[in-house]
């Protein structure tokens, strides 16, 4: 059976790998940040080194347009450049995306583009994460929080605070409704050390493991 989304993924691929290496870069930038803020797409290109030139060919490739808001032409091509790319050009992207990133303004967003850009394992960037799922939780966005403390188990240098912070994911994708997800990180957690849940510096700290 024809996988009619995966064969409009490889055409927008193969459109991409087409255009320079600078216009390929723009698009992947644009991929790894869903806000579409044109704003922060030029910091970034400036600060990599980016030929500004590369949005024209770009948008004549017809994958995006770019004006007060970046915008590609269909719902694939996201997905479709983001995963044409290799893991070194994908880090390279989210490390850039969080040096343009105000941490002032845009704490959230600085701290997951900085763990995607980890290779191997980060305290720094863990906690970081931590931090902003505390916030998000309390906006009442619990899978985003969720999403945040599952990447933070995922860097965590320190199998202590990995089985911690796995956890913690496990009781936010519980309250999610995302149960199967929340059963794994149960047992990523149960495979560490023991840590009281009431442990300083645990975010979701008083509760014991997810009913589930």
């Amino acid at each position: 059976m024809v996988n009619i989304p995966r064969r409009i993924e490889e055409t927008f691929q193969l459109r991409s790998a087409g255009l320079s290496e600078d216009a390929q870069m723009l698009l992947l930038v644009a991929a790894a940040d869903a806000t579409g803020d044109a704003a922060l797409l030029w910091r970034v290109l400036q600060q990599v080194g980016t030929d500004p030139a590369a949005a024209t060919s770009a948008e004549a490739s017809g994958l995006l347009e770019i004006g007060a808001v970046v915008r590609f032409r269909h719902p694939l091509v996201r997905s479709a450049i983001y995963q044409a790319a290799t893991p070194s050009m994908r880090r390279r992207a989210h490390e850039a995306l969080a040096g343009a990133t105000d941490s002032s303004v845009a704490p959230d967003r600085r701290a997951w583009h900085r763990a995607q850009a980890v290779v191997g394992t980060d305290e720094g960037a863990a906690m970081e994460l931590e931090r902003s799922a505390v916030r998000t939780r309390a906006r009442g966005g619990v899978a985003a929080a969720a999403a945040f403390l599952q990447q933070a188990a995922e860097i965590s240098p320190e199998p202590r605070a990995r089985a911690r912070r796995a956890l913690e994911a496990a009781h936010a994708k519980h309250d999610a409704g995302a149960h199967v997800a929340a059963l794994q990180l149960t047992e990523v957690a149960s495979g560490g050390p023991w840590m009281p849940s009431s442990a300083p510096g645990s975010t979701f700290s008083g509760r014991g493991s997810p009913s589930i």
